[in-house]
């Protein structure tokens, strides 16, 4: 599916001018052909989380073929927990002391040595603010049924490339769409004040989980009460 300057105009909440602008200055990857411009949802995506665009509609809502219902974003999270990570050594073993805790078994050498072979974990994750989030690109996929999501706690801010953080959003995902769809649906809740200052502030999982279902509930009424009748 591409999408015209128009549809990230309303998926942005964005006068069209404002994507031209967007577009001239190079901030956003576009194709095209002949005349016409165009994005790639995926890329488009990408692009709004690295550069922290808030986003009012999913970019990959129909994107893919509906033969995969994936959970929502609270019920991957209630499939998951948060732990505390001590942060005294070094990024690799942090890295590795984050895999060790995660429910799997049988892939765990494997998502290790695939880490560890990129040689930099930094282009692994994008981050909002002081909370790291896994890129599109860098799916892990387990034979699990649904998405899991787990959120690590460091004990004190850890240089990450270009950012410091503290928490860390891991996700599970039994397929790469499912994987896309989480990632989309976690950044759009954090977007929210209320999902993020929890997260930062450390509270109860099941506090964070019930914020994320409201999140979700407001993004369905924005859907349900959207004028033109358009989707995404």
């Amino acid at each position: 599916m591409k999408l015209t300057i128009s549809d990230v105009a309303k998926i942005l909440d964005v006068p069209l001018k404002t994507v031209y602008t967007f577009v001239n200055n190079e901030s956003f990857p576009i194709h095209k052909v002949i005349e016409e411009t165009y994005f790639e949802p995926l890329e488009l995506l990408e692009c709004c989380i690295s550069k922290n665009i808030p986003i009012k509609y999913n970019i990959l809502q129909n994107c893919f073929p509906d033969n995969e219902k994936i959970d929502t974003l609270s019920l991957a999270m209630l499939k998951g927990t948060t732990y505390q990570i001590q942060d005294n050594n070094t990024l690799d073993k942090i890295i590795e002391s984050i895999i060790n805790h995660l429910p799997i078994k049988e892939e765990k050498d494997l998502i290790l040595n695939i880490l560890f072979n990129k040689h930099d974990v930094k282009p692994l994750f994008t981050f909002k603010d002081e909370v790291a989030v896994p890129y599109l690109k860098t799916p892990i996929i387990c034979n699990i049924d649904k998405p899991e999501i787990y959120l690590f706690y460091l004990t004190d801010y850890i240089n990450v490339g270009v950012k410091f953080v503290h928490a860390w959003f891991w996700i599970l995902s039994p397929t790469v769409k499912a994987h896309f769809e989480i990632v989309e649906k976690l950044y759009r809740a954090l977007l929210q004040p209320s999902f993020y200052q929890l997260v930062i502030a450390h509270a109860h999982w099941s506090d964070i989980i019930a914020e994320a279902k409201n999140c979700e509930s407001d993004f369905k009424m924005a859907y349900v009460n959207d004028s033109t009748g358009d989707n995404f």
